[in-house]
């Protein structure tokens, strides 16, 4: 069909539906049409009621309002009557009962939020406080006991209602409430109007106690203080006699419900919680309102609060601020309980504040950071002695809190908490000891918690505290040590000798019993380590003289106890529980850091001037064997562990290590406690461990004992016989642990001709003790030597240049590949050089300065022993450095120039001298020279080891010959031992003196020096060769092999000659 033809049709159909209107639609709409009514019903009835309420509340306020004009003029009338009789003779019945009626009408029309009301209760509160007239006892003057009981109630009701934080109050609204308050908790206000002194008592009781229990005093005086922005005197002097009156409670009167311990506490929460309260009331009233209240039962409320309430961080702040104002004033006097009360409060508000507390800055954060002994797990586990609720900053506060605070390390303040407690003639001798734990506690905590305050805390320890006379020694740590030798733990230790028992001194440890024990030890060992660094050898052997707490005797009685503390923390960390701690200062680690330092410091002492006897510092009872045989599996694993191509390359810390092995962890902290000889072959067979890879690569097995000879060499040199050392510095030093391998060396002659001859190790032991003996030659210009012939690098500026610090790199490598092959080398370091040089435990005190410079020692020690005015003698902290022609004034510390040395401060500038003279003159050659050894030794295992031993190691033990020891460990090429020169060569070595027999080993070995562990150590081992029988010709030697070509002389004479 085509769509656009027309038929005719111009309109759409209509369409039409004959089913009808569809029940279902009628039905919808029918129900939307209820809804929609009962919504409207719904919003009129609530237009309704709320017309209503608006309505009410309208008339509600129109009724107020007539009602409070009509109290108004009926209170006006009311009063005016009373102010009429009051002025004439009306009886006093007629009178009271005016004053209730007036008072109930007052009461009636109060409101504190309205102006007006305001003003009218202030114009009555006035006239009520006058003092002109006596209308506040007027009703328990009259006759009657009913109007006593109406008038009492109503003040109560009048002290409820008004208000001193509205801000619609002006300070006269305010001070004619709190003259109110005052009066009517003011004894003296009822005897004053003739109340009998029991009455005025028993009312002054009953409204303290009403403004204590329903009031609520203290949280109003609080919400006071904390709403003023600045000080209104007149104000503060009225807040002061309230709460002083509010104090005075008659605790006998039943109905009073309340007694003084609640009072003060209330007063604890509520109104030494304020910070900065100082600065809110003034000084004098803060101490009228501490000595009213009682010290003693302040220090108590504290101690008990603490424990009963969880407070704020700002809350303690407060506290802490406040407390310390207490012993500020010295108004305020504390006998010997409360002294030990205080100590107990001080320590428990220090502990609720949070770690973060008492970081300064950055820098001091740094310096909790960087301490030697501690690695992160450890202060961490320092951590947990925070209870606080929130975090608040040093920087948090203002200056004046500061200022307050500062005082925990201000010698002045410390002085006067813990000179008392040392007196005898203060504390008794029981309650003294518990009191000095307690303080100990204290200074501990300062100790670890503010680091960049050690040194004043410590400066009054040790040289500024007055210990009075009549005690055993007039010092503080010889008092520390009585009180920890007499106590229990020290006894216990005596018993606890044997390796075995070691565990049991855990159980000490872990034991809260004995909590103030391990405070004292602690304590005494960061003082007497500190007064060590400054301690001369000479001071330290003469405790007669003073300088020394301690004498010989007493030092050897606290090193056996230091030395099983360490051995068992070290030999037992397993057992150590990270979370808990010893107290709430100190933890485990706490402990083990301090007494690790200490007990370092004395076998430092011991080793350089011996005092103890022998084997004084050996831990019984140990299985030497199995000690080795775990302490190398133990090394092999974390060092495999450590090499992991999939785990980072960082070497674990000692502290660390000592968590993953107790074996490491002794031999890297207090090797000491093991034999020297032991710890020797642990340390050769580390050295075989390492080689392991090699022999891998190689095929051998690995329990095959071979040389280095056996293996292939890393590299082959040729080095010119008069440029040992510039050649070998080429060629090697950028080989770096390669050079553990094996290195071939070929000689070049002065004619630059090829030495001839395979290098089985000889060659290499002759250029490494040629190129030691060249490179350790002061006029080489690397080295220099004290006055004992000791080597010591050069401190010249020269030294210092990226050259030469090269050179003392490869000098490293090289000594190291010597200890590493056991190779003597005749060399011997300065003390203190060996110390700095070979990282050994970081011990260097002033005590190590006179081998590098005696006359500045001498002077050191003259200044800290100087009894006059150290001003006087125009000190700074600066130093002047004299290089060759030119001078450089150092500054010590920054501006130090321009910083006095005076009384207090010189025992600081003694060790930063020192400090300068050994480390920072020659640190960057030390770590330039440590950099090359721990290379190819691994700093774990020098530290095995002190001076005295590395040297040893390195260049032979500085015992006689034992020419039986030789022979036994000797080998012949062309002779054998039975024949008449060999026997000879023995009998006349045995005639020589120990001086002839050095050079003679020398002669062969080019060292004068045994191996410690005697000629069966030597490798290649000492040979006789027959040289031929020619009575003229002379013995000569190869001293790379040990080799001595000795000729078949004819008589024994020619032999000797």
């Amino acid at each position: 069909m085509n769509s656009f033809s027309f038929e005719g049709n111009y309109k759409a159909k209509r369409n039409i539906n004959l089913g009808g209107v569809r029940a279902q639609e009628d039905k919808k709409r029918l129900l939307e049409k209820a809804q929609r009514e009962r919504k409207a019903r719904e919003a009129e009835r609530v237009r309704v009621r709320n017309a209503t309420r608006i309505q009410a509340f309208y008339r509600g306020r129109q009724a107020a309002c007539q009602t409070r004009r009509l109290l108004q003029e009926s209170f006006s009338q009311k009063f005016a009557e009373l102010r009429h009789a009051l002025q004439n003779d009306d009886t006093s019945s007629d009178k009271a009962q005016l004053l209730v009626e007036t008072m109930r009408l007052q009461l009636g029309m109060m409101n504190e939020n309205d102006l007006e009301s305001l003003k009218a209760a202030t114009t009555f509160i006035e006239w009520l406080s006058a003092s002109d007239n006596n209308v506040i006892t007027l009703p328990w003057l009259a006759d009657g006991d009913e109007i006593d009981d109406i008038w009492e109630w109503q003040l109560k009701l009048l002290l409820s209602k008004i208000t001193i934080t509205s801000n619609n109050q002006t300070s006269n609204d305010r001070m004619a409430r709190l003259n109110l308050m005052r009066m009517l908790i003011d004894r003296d206000t009822y005897t004053r109007n003739g109340l009998s002194p029991q009455i005025a008592t028993t009312i002054q009781s009953s409204m303290a106690t009403h403004l204590l229990q329903r009031k609520n005093i203290y949280s109003i005086i609080h919400d006071y203080f904390l709403n003023q922005q600045t000080k209104q005197d007149n104000e503060t002097q009225l807040i002061t006699q309230i709460l002083i009156n509010v104090m005075k409670i008659d605790t006998s009167t039943p109905r009073n419900g309340i007694d003084s311990i609640t009072a003060t506490n209330a007063f604890v929460t509520k109104i030494l919680t304020i910070r900065s309260l100082i600065t809110r009331i003034s000084r004098s009233s803060f101490v009228d309102i501490i000595k009213n209240i009682g010290m003693g039962s302040i220090l108590e409320s504290i101690l008990q609060s603490e424990k009963d309430t969880v407070f704020e961080q700002t809350h303690v702040v407060g506290l802490l601020e406040n407390v310390i104002e207490l012993r500020r004033s010295t108004v305020v006097h504390l006998e010997p309980q409360e002294m030990t009360k205080f100590v107990k409060v001080l320590s428990a508000l220090l502990f609720k504040l949070s770690p973060q507390f008492f970081i300064l800055d950055e820098e001091d954060q740094d310096m909790i950071n960087s301490d030697d002994d501690s690695d992160e797990e450890e202060r961490m586990n320092m951590d947990i002695t925070s209870n606080a609720v929130d975090d608040l900053n040093w920087k948090d506060l203002d200056s004046i809190e500061q200022e307050c605070l500062s005082q925990l390390h201000d010698p002045t303040f410390l002085s006067n908490i813990i000179e008392p407690l040392v007196d005898p003639r203060v504390m008794q001798i029981s309650s003294q000891q518990a009191s000095i734990m307690m303080a100990a506690e204290i200074f501990n905590f300062l100790i670890i918690r503010w680091p960049a305050y050690r040194d004043k805390i410590f400066g009054l320890l040790l040289y500024n505290l007055k210990v009075p006379r009549g005690t055993s020694k007039q010092n503080f740590v010889h008092q520390l040590f009585s009180i920890w030798i007499s106590g229990r733990v020290s006894r216990e230790l005596k018993r606890l000798t044997d390796a075995s028992s070691s565990s049991q001194v855990i159980s000490y440890i872990q034991n809260p019993e004995y909590c103030g024990e391990w405070n004292i030890i602690i304590l005494l060992c960061e003082l007497y380590h500190r007064s060590l660094i400054t301690l001369g050898d000479d001071e330290f052997f003469k405790p007669e003289e003073g300088k020394n707490p301690l004498n010989t005797e007493e030092i050897l009685n606290l090193s056996l106890d230091l030395k099983s503390i360490t051995f068992a923390l070290f030999w037992n960390t397993a057992m150590l529980d990270p979370s808990s701690a010893i107290s709430a200062s100190i933890d485990a680690y706490a402990l083990r850091t301090s007494v690790t330092r200490l007990i370092q410091h004395l076998h430092a002492r011991d080793s350089r001037r011996p005092f103890c006897p022998p084997n004084h510092w050996f831990v019984n009872g140990l299985n030497m064997a199995s000690f080795r045989e775990t302490a190398i599996a133990d090394e092999f694993s974390i060092e495999t562990e450590v090499q992991d191509a999939r785990q980072p390359r960082r070497a674990p810390s000692k502290l660390r290590m000592a968590r993953i092995s107790p074996h490491l962890g002794v031999l890297n902290n207090i090797p000491f406690v093991l034999p020297f000889e032991d710890r020797v072959q642990v340390f050769r067979m580390f050295i075989r461990n390492d080689r392991k890879p090699q022999y891998a690569a190689m095929g051998v097995p690995e329990d095959m004992d071979i040389d280095n000879s056996f293996f292939p060499p890393v590299a082959r040199v040729t080095i010119r016989r008069d440029h040992v050392f510039e050649d070998g510095f080429t060629h090697l030093y950028g080989l770096g642990a390669d050079l553990r391998k094996k290195v071939a060396i070929s000689f070049v002659d002065e004619f630059g001709l090829l030495e001839a001859g395979v290098d089985g190790g000889g060659v290499f032991k002759e250029f490494l003790t040629t190129l030691a003996r060249q490179a350790f030659d002061t006029k080489y210009g690397l080295f220099m030597v004290t006055q004992d012939q000791l080597l010591y690098p050069n401190s010249s500026k020269y030294a210092r240049e990226p050259t030469q610090l090269a050179f003392f790199e490869f000098l490293g490598l090289i000594i190291g590949k010597a200890l590493y092959e056991g190779i003597l080398v005749e060399a011997a370091f300065a003390g203190y050089a060996h110390e700095s040089k070979f990282g050994v435990l970081n011990r260097l005190t002033v005590d190590d300065l006179p081998s590098l410079d005696y006359e500045l020692y001498k002077g050191l020690i003259n200044l800290k022993n100087y009894d006059g005015n150290v001003e006087d003698l125009c000190l700074d902290f600066s130093i002047t450095d004299n290089d060759l022609e030119s001078s450089e004034i150092i500054d010590l510390v920054p501006n130090g120039r321009n910083i006095p040395v005076t009384n207090e401060n010189r025992i600081r500038y003694i060790y930063l001298v020192a400090n300068y003279r050994m480390n920072i003159q020659i640190g960057k050659q030390s770590k330039a020279f440590f950099r090359g050894l721990s290379t190819i030794i691994d700093p774990k295992w020098i530290r095995m080891f002190n001076q005295k031993e590395l040297q040893i190691l390195l260049g032979g033990a500085t015992i006689p010959i034992d020419i039986d020891d030789l022979q036994a460990n000797t080998v012949y090429s062309g002779y054998t031992e039975d024949e008449d020169i060999i026997q000879n060569l023995w009998t006349v070595l045995r005639q020589a003196n120990n001086e002839e027999r050095r050079n003679f080993v020398k002669f062969v070995t080019s060292c004068s020096r045994p191996p410690l562990l005697g000629f069966k150590e030597l490798n290649p081992q000492f040979c006789i060769r027959n040289a031929g029988a020619d009575d003229t010709r002379l013995p000569t030697s190869s001293t790379c092999v040990n080799l001595l070509k000795l000729p078949r002389f004819s008589n024994v004479q020619i032999l000797k000659q």
